[in-house]
């Protein structure tokens, strides 16, 4: 069966693991939502700053700030701006992420003779990497529309095709991934780490 590794105790299948990550991620990303349109928001005027580098009228003073004038605009909802692709980054992406570790984990590594904290790291790698090709076009689209800069005033699913097919139509594959260095390099490491912790805090908990 699909969701089975086939050994009846052994590991669950990797379709099964990629199935409970995407679920964790999907859930994930109504916590991270609105810390990441705070994020962002404040990120972004450090770009939009007035003359001799103060900032221009209108700019948030702070993360509370960020947090009363959304609520005072749209209501408490309004800090979830951006939940759909924040929603449909996440559970992409860790479903991704996990399956991609557990890929290199059961295949690559003893194709590669890696084993042990090695293996865990080149796994966690792999896995980072994973994550990031699948979901960065969704994490550039999130971004735009938790900003305002995406030029509609819609955040679902309609939204997202659009905004993605005006990135394509402006610079292909390219536009899509602008920026996808800077991430890699933050969460491969980010990535290893997390793993090879996990996996052996696990061990010595038997």
């Amino acid at each position: 069966e699909p969701f089975s590794s086939g050994a009846g105790t052994g590991p669950p299948g990797i379709p099964s693991v990629m199935l409970a990550a995407g679920v964790a991620g999907g859930v994930n990303s109504f916590v991270v939502t609105p810390v990441e349109l705070v994020r962002n928001n404040l990120m972004v005027q450090y770009g939009r700053r007035g003359a001799g580098g103060g900032r221009r009228a209108g700019s948030y003073a702070g993360a509370g700030d960020v947090v009363r004038r959304t609520v005072a605009e749209s209501g408490v909802l309004g800090l979830w701006r951006g939940a759909a692709s924040t929603f449909l980054r996440d559970s992409f992406g860790v479903a991704v992420w996990f399956g991609t570790f557990e890929g290199s984990q059961r295949h690559l590594c003893p194709a590669l003779g890696l084993a042990g904290m090695p293996g865990l790291l080149f796994s966690g790698v792999v896995g980072g990497f994973g994550f990031w090709a699948a979901a960065f076009p969704l994490d550039t689209i999130k971004s735009l529309i938790q900003v305002g800069s995406h030029g509609s005033e819609g955040t679902g699913p309609s939204a997202i095709r659009t905004l993605m097919g005006n990135l394509y139509r402006s610079g292909g594959i390219r536009r899509l991934y602008r920026g996808f260095g800077v991430a890699v390099l933050r969460g491969l490491p980010s990535s290893a780490i997390t793993f090879a912790v996990q996996r052996k805090v696990r061990e010595a908990m038997g």
